[in-house]
């Protein structure tokens, strides 16, 4: 029971946190946003975001395998965010950078056998759109 009340404070604090992050997002860039996005990262996966950032494919996929379902789903929806935050910089590479890590962590969420259908993801594959070939 300890663990379920546990579990059921950490996404209370993360939607807090994502209702935050998109009303920033709704004011424009500003450092304030990027600092909310990094601590959110590091407080709810245990990572450095400049850290999963700078990983190829192949230590990204590494990484992923590491991380539970709640803590990927987590970080790919930090990294959505991170992707916007940079598409309001008018940072195309970095933010197209991000858009393919989002779309292979939503599609390794997907494909786990734990996961169940989440509209949020399926919302945001659509706003991805397809992998790039």
């Amino acid at each position: 029971m300890i663990r379920k009340d546990y579990l059921i404070k950490q996404f209370e604090e993360f939607a807090k946190v994502m209702a935050r992050l998109f009303g920033l997002r709704k004011s424009g860039p500003s450092q304030h946003l990027d600092a909310e996005i990094k601590d959110a990262v590091r407080r709810f996966t245990d990572l450095e975001l400049e850290q999963v950032e700078g990983l190829d494919t192949a230590s990204l996929n590494t990484l992923v395998a590491t991380l539970d379902d709640d803590r990927l789903k987590m970080l790919a929806d930090l990294l959505f965010e991170r992707m916007h935050f940079y598409l309001l910089e008018n940072d195309d590479e970095k933010s197209l950078m991000l858009r393919e890590r989002c779309q292979l962590l939503y599609r390794t969420l997907k494909g786990r056998q734990s996961h169940v259908f989440d509209m949020g993801i399926y919302y945001r594959e659509q706003y991805l759109g397809p992998p790039e070939e």
